[in-house]
Order: C-alpha cells, then sequence, then structure tokens
C-alpha cells in the first residue's frame, strides 16, 4: 500500500508514543467519527516529509458512554490548546493544569496535557517569531 494516506497513518501510529496515547486520527477521519465518538484535538502536525499541517484526534470514547470527566478533561484540553495556538502559552497553561489531572490512566509515565504544560513553560520563555501553532515531527 501506498500513499498519502498510508503515510500520514504511518507517522500517526508512531506519534501516538510522543502524546502518550493509544490512537490519533486525521482531521477527516475525525469529521467522520464526531458523530460517534468524543474527540479531543491533540495537536496540529507536519508529518515527516510533508510540509502541510494536519490536526490531529484522540478518540476518547463512545459519544453516549462519555463521562462528565471526560468532557471536561476535552473541555479543559481544548481551551489550553486554543490559547496555545494562538501564542498565549501562559493561558495555555493554565487549562493545561486543569485538564491533567482529568487524563486517562493508561499506564503510560506521562499524558498529552503533561506535553502541552511542558511546551507552554518553554514556549512562553522564548515565544517563536513566527509561530502559527504547528508542531513539526523530526522523525518518522
Amino acid at each position: 500500500m501506498i500513499g498519502d494516506a498510508v503515510n500520514i497513518a504511518a507517522r500517526l501510529e508512531t506519534a501516538c508514543s510522543q502524546y502518550f496515547i493509544d490512537n490519533l486520527v486525521s482531521d477527516s477521519v475525525a469529521k467522520d467519527a464526531h458523530d460517534n465518538f468524543s474527540l479531543r484535538i491533540i495537536d496540529r502536525i507536519k508529518v515527516y516529509g510533508k510540509e502541510t499541517p494536519v490536526a490531529v484526534y484522540e478518540i476518547i470514547n463512545e459519544l453516549e458512554n462519555t463521562s462528565q470527566e471526560e468532557k471536561d478533561l476535552i473541555a479543559h484540553f481544548e481551551k489550553g490548546f486554543d490559547a496555545y495556538t494562538k501564542g498565549k502559552f501562559s493561558v495555555g497553561l493554565k487549562h493545561f493544569q486543569k485538564a491533567k489531572p482529568l487524563e486517562i490512566d493508561r499506564g503510560y509515565p506521562s499524558t498529552p496535557s503533561d506535553v502541552y504544560i511542558s511546551r507552554c513553560k518553554i514556549l512562553d520563555k522564548t515565544p517563536p517569531e513566527d509561530w502559527d501553532g504547528t508542531w513539526t515531527l523530526e522523525s518518522k
């Protein structure tokens, strides 16, 4: 199998470990899934070998089985991500800190909220001049 979709799927499979989650889906899959599943934005990334960024999401749960805690996690994380993409790293940090205790324990040493807490602290000290909210994955 070859093609863009396969290339992106392979990169997303590898990227899961960078966010400490079990699944990542592209924005095109998320659009098809949002009527049946609760999703949270995880990042806007440029995958290795591509210049066009793609939004990636985590499937949290089936929509009808989504708990209030999961809804709160999604809400705090989305507010943090919105601030982060706008370069408002200190505001994003506060929302990711609120999301952190709501993260689902998957047995990983860290969480997506931890990833963004770290990024926001670093980027707030030295904000990039040309920031557009896109993170580049350097490896396959």
